[in-house]
């Protein structure tokens, strides 16, 4: 999906999310590493949220996507998608609120590269 040089990708990685180990401390590692190539790639921008970093709305539920006008809410068991023009404004004021603050480039970079750093000393 990342391949289509066509789009532009804004994506927000909270630092919270990478410091659950899910997994063996290599698998940690390889994710981080994926994570950071991507950091590199001209046509995506994405920033990664310090847990340092305030913002005044928890992410209540999984992870969620905007297409469009469209919000694709990722849970445990499925996805739902929400087109309610009220609803997918709120979900751009919350992609907003994680992703101004978030970290990109060499910074994103620097910080997903100590995560794996700890992770390899594990």
């Amino acid at each position: 999906m990342l391949a289509d040089t066509d789009r532009h990708y804004r994506l927000v990685q909270t630092e919270g999310s990478l410091r659950v180990q899910l997994g063996s401390s290599a698998l940690m590692v390889e994710q981080l590493e994926a994570l950071r190539s991507i950091t590199e790639v001209p046509h995506v921008d994405l920033r990664i949220l310090p847990m340092s970093r305030p913002v005044s709305e928890p992410l209540t539920a999984g992870g969620f996507h905007i297409y469009d006008d469209v919000v694709v809410l990722g849970l445990e068991v499925g996805a739902a998608d929400i087109d309610d023009p009220e609803d997918v404004d709120y979900f751009r004021r919350l992609f907003t609120q994680y992703h101004e603050p978030a970290l990109r480039g060499r910074e994103a970079a620097n910080l997903l590269d100590g995560m794996a750093s700890q992770y390899r000393s594990m």
